[in-house]
């Protein structure tokens, strides 16, 4: 009896811990698709949002690209999506930016998470960081 009650109370300790690293790992991406925003999110916390008062942005559906900038063009991030995005898929992005010391222009191979009223969701695992732009 003290055997099983052991073997079941391993079991329980395994199955709680492998859920628990399933949920750390999706936890940002989870975030991610909290916010609607347009632009980069690291972890949880925004680095560079669109604000309509600052900022304009403009899209090219055809070119999969999508950039934020200010009026002078001083300061901007522009993501460039090597293909269509697909929910599920992996795509390259390049990000080019300017003025914007907390990105650097990098290149990410990010997990499409979402595609909804025009916008994408996108998540690098591996760099923690968040798009979400907009492509139509």
């Amino acid at each position: 009896m003290l055997r099983r009650i052991l073997i079941l109370t391993m079991l329980f300790a395994v199955v709680t811990a492998c859920s628990k690293s399933d949920t750390d790992k999706s936890g940002h991406s989870y975030a991610l698709l909290q916010k609607d925003v347009p632009g980069v999110y690291e972890n949880e916390n925004s680095l560079f949002i669109y604000d309509n008062d600052l900022y304009q942005y403009a899209y090219n559906t055809s070119r999969h690209s999508f950039r934020i900038q200010n009026t002078s063009q001083s300061r901007y991030m522009a993501c460039m999506l090597e293909t269509a995005p697909v929910v599920d898929r992996y795509v390259k992005v390049t990000v080019e930016t300017q003025g914007i010391s907390s990105i650097p222009s990098q290149e990410l191979q990010a997990l499409v998470l979402k595609i909804s009223q025009g916008k994408v969701w996108l998540w690098d695992e591996t760099k923690n960081t968040g798009l979400i732009i907009r492509l139509e």
